[in-house]
């Protein structure tokens, strides 16, 4: 028997592991880039037994959330996962009934609207620099007089900032005879004002400490309706998000080759092999069948910078595969090389159809979510 309040990690998990292996690979993403909860609807009572019905609510990021439903039909997505959770469910006296997907409520800091400083590690270094002007003059080890209009300064170019990314200032103080106002009444000694004032920032930190100072690589790698490039994506996305040795970034460069290839044998024909000066491309010269693709449908000199600039993207899952030093900024500067060339060969593909082996048929490569 399930039992939703003991077993919520093992539904999720199951979940996913159903999407995954029925090829619904929109779906499993989406689940996966969520924060999942399960609450309680209502009971119905019939005879002799019960059955509680349970919603799953699915929270994904702002920027996330954006990008989905520009792309899918999210009533079909909610309704493909309603219905594998029927499949979970059945015979059970509790089941999930509603699955609702929606922008996870959150702060989310924008250090893109901070002048002020040039990352969040600086302004990290003046909320030390308050909190340590409040302990000091508190245990006297600073005289109040001789540091307040520096803290006032201080203390107003942060809380500017803190406006702007939407945060409450959790320091009420603004100036140091305010605080020796407080501390003197409500605090006794220094111990007390010491701890008091090391954790007046200290929630409010650690907020800023999780999120980047920078924008986070975005990047949507699509899927293409092709079941091995879809499952390949997948894989790319997972990898990307734990990868963090040489080693594993190596093996995302293998795995972009692996779309390449996969593409490769898609939209080649042997018609675009036009220099009879060369053998044809064997099935595993992916490279070359890319290449001669780029070079059949930009075939004039005028587009010469156009071949040359796919070559070079193509070649970079080449470099990272073997790239003993890689790094993560590589890795995403290959993964949005994939994502350029597939919106390359959408372009240049958009007029032809292509047979894929199983008979399906490719005329763009970011087809709308396929419900069954």
């Amino acid at each position: 028997m399930i039992n939703i309040k003991d077993d919520t990690r093992k539904i999720i998990s199951t979940l996913k592991s159903m999407l995954y292996s029925k090829k619904k690979y929109a779906c499993f993403d989406i689940l996966c880039n969520s924060s999942p909860s399960i609450e309680y609807l209502n009971s119905e009572f019939g005879g002799n037994y019960q059955i509680d019905y349970f919603s799953l609510h699915l929270g994904i990021d702002v920027d996330y959330y954006a990008d989905i439903t520009s792309k899918y039909d999210l009533d079909e997505i909610k309704e493909i996962i309603r219905k594998e959770l029927e499949i979970i469910f059945q015979y059970e006296n509790e089941y999930i009934s509603i699955v609702i997907i929606k922008p996870l409520v959150k702060y989310y800091l924008n250090w893109n609207l901070i002048t002020e400083y040039n990352d969040k590690n600086d302004f990290i270094k003046d909320i030390e620099i308050l909190r340590n002007m409040l302990i000091g003059t508190s245990t006297g080890e600073k005289r109040i007089e001789n540091i307040n209009n520096d803290y006032i300064d201080l203390y107003n170019k942060v809380d500017d900032v803190f406006n702007k990314l939407d945060l409450d200032n959790p320091n009420p103080f603004k100036t140091l005879w305010e605080s020796y106002t407080y501390w003197s009444i409500n605090l006794d000694n220094y111990a007390k004002r010491r701890v008091y004032f090391s954790k007046l920032y200290e929630e409010t930190l650690k907020l800023i400490k999780t999120t980047n100072s920078n924008n986070v690589v975005n990047f949507q790698l699509e899927y293409t309706n092709w079941d091995t490039i879809d499952r390949t994506i997948t894989d790319i996305k997972k990898q990307y998000n734990e990868a963090t040795t040489p080693a594993q970034f190596n093996a995302i460069g293998a795995m972009c080759r692996s779309v390449y290839d996969c593409l490769a044998d898609v939209v080649y024909k042997n018609e675009y092999h036009t220099d009879t000066t060369i053998p044809f491309p064997n099935d595993n010269q992916y490279k070359k069948k890319l290449l001669e693709f780029v070079l059949f449908k930009l075939d004039s000199k005028t587009n010469k910078d156009f071949r040359s600039h796919c070559k070079s993207m193509i070649d970079l899952a080449d470099e990272l595969t073997h790239k003993k030093t890689a790094t993560k900024q590589q890795v995403a500067l290959t993964i949005n090389a994939v994502i350029s060339i597939l919106n390359i060969v959408s372009i240049l593909n958009e007029n032809t159809k292509t047979e894929f082996e199983d008979g399906d048929i490719l005329d763009d490569p970011f087809k709308d979510l396929d419900v069954d």
